[in-house]
């Protein structure tokens, strides 16, 4: 690991103004006992002069990385019998009775679409693999002119749910594989999430409980999209990304499950080799190229780890 710990102290040094990727990184892994097999801090809390260092214990927003929160709480409910993962979910959610799918016509001046009744029915799997059909609404055209036709603006980043995502669908259910360039993200609300939003905070060591959870669930790393994006050995399991061959850019062997949250938060599990790990830093924007890398690096240097000490 000692590569990557050369380049995380670089990228979180207070005086490294070329290089530096963030104010302070957070990169963490466990085994199938939830015992760490790595873990390490590097840089500040903040870009203050003063600011603390760095510490397993600092609460951290994770954005998307709820994803993987949501999906084990939905799994249990299909456990206890109280929802089935291949139903219709609108019994639970009338909410998501009758979608309708948006067809935009992108070169038209006039932002013009047609909306048509959805062919199928909504289902709890396809909510939590990305299939359903909804996106936000910030950023994506179809969407934005939907809006502006009802005198409204985008709501997904900050509005209760339903209203939020109450949107017409960008494709019918289930045809994710068809569309590759795009992530689809529908949250799977509670009653207690209907009417109100709230970011979700967590430290490394409470993440790393939710990490440990997979160790128990095929059903999570199945590949439950169908297909290939873009023919890539890349798919979509239950809350995740789904790898299905090796990653040269992390290592990531198959039957790795990955996602990341908004601040360049970014978590993976495999399940047979039962590691799981975690790069956590609060940078905006999104998917920072530099953080990028240093995630790469930490993962390809893990799993090499992983291999050299016979922990696979």
């Amino acid at each position: 690991m000692e590569t990557f710990e050369r380049a995380l102290e670089t990228a979180t040094n207070k005086e490294s103004r070329c290089n530096k990727v963030a104010h302070g990184i957070i990169a963490a892994a466990i085994d199938k006992s939830g015992e760490y097999i790595y873990k390490r801090t590097s840089g500040s809390i903040s870009l203050q002069p003063d600011a603390l260092p760095v510490s397993f214990e600092n609460a951290l927003v994770i954005a998307s990385c709820t994803k993987l929160i949501t999906t084990i709480v939905a799994l249990q409910c299909v456990e206890r019998d109280l929802v089935a993962l291949d139903e219709p979910i609108e019994t639970h959610l009338p909410e998501l009775a009758n979608p309708q799918v948006i067809t935009y016509d992108e070169k038209s001046e006039k932002e013009s679409f047609i909306l048509a009744p959805a062919k199928s029915k909504i289902t709890l799997r396809q909510l939590v693999n990305n299939s359903s059909g909804p996106a936000y609404d910030l950023g994506e055209p179809a969407l934005e002119a939907w809006r502006k036709s009802r005198g409204e603006t985008p709501l997904s980043l900050w509005a209760p749910v339903f209203p939020a995502f109450s949107t017409p669908l960008l494709f019918e259910t289930d045809t994710l594989h068809a569309h590759p360039r795009r992530h689809y993200q529908r949250p799977t609300p509670t009653p207690q999430t209907r009417n109100r939003r709230t970011d979700v905070y967590t430290s490394i060591p409470e993440g790393s409980t939710f990490l440990q959870h997979l160790k128990n669930s095929q059903t999570l790393f199945e590949n439950s999209a169908g297909g290939h994006v873009r023919n890539l050995a890349i798919n979509f399991g239950l809350g995740g990304l789904l790898f299905t061959k090796q990653i040269p850019l992390t290592g990531a062997p198959p039957g790795t499950l990955a996602w990341g949250g908004l601040p360049n938060m970014m978590w993976w599990a495999n399940r047979e080799r039962r590691v799981a790990g975690f790069y956590a830093t609060q940078v905006i924007p999104h998917s920072d190229v530099r953080n990028t890398k240093l995630a790469a690096l930490f993962q390809r240097s893990l799993w090499k780890m992983v291999a050299k000490e016979g922990m696979a």
